[in-house]
């Protein structure tokens, strides 16, 4: 009984660690966010501005980039802000899905949430 205490304890300090790495991998996920956002403002804003002073080259620019951002979102609809700021460990360079970082963290407060839940046994 008192290894099972022991181990809930460990458990319980894991649990702390992990859920505070994913609260900043949170908190980065919505810093990348809001800097897509202003930064598809500006190439719009640019777009707009070429359309003005008729620079060509500065509107085609700009309008290829909010392209290439739409179809990258229209492309990826299920893509979570959380897997783009935490890539995948040791995987540089390859095309197929991924594990990011966030979703292994996940796994691992599930992972032990779960055996947590078995030290305790059922709720009274």
């Amino acid at each position: 009984m008192n290894d099972d205490r022991s181990e809930a304890a460990q458990i319980e300090r894991e649990l702390e660690i992990l859920r505070s790495r994913y609260a900043l991998m949170e908190r980065s996920a919505k810093v990348a966010k809001i800097g897509f956002i202003v930064f598809l403002a500006i190439m719009a804003a640019l777009a707009v501005l070429a359309i003005a002073v008729g620079n060509m080259p500065a509107l085609f620019m700009s309008l290829a980039i909010l392209v290439i951002a739409a179809l990258s979102v229209l492309l990826y609809p299920n893509a979570r802000w959380i897997d783009i700021v935490t890539p995948e460990p040791f995987a540089a360079g390859r095309f197929s899905h991924r594990t990011s970082e966030a979703e292994i963290v996940e796994t691992q407060i599930a992972d032990r949430e779960q055996r947590l839940a078995q030290i305790n046994g059922p709720a009274p």
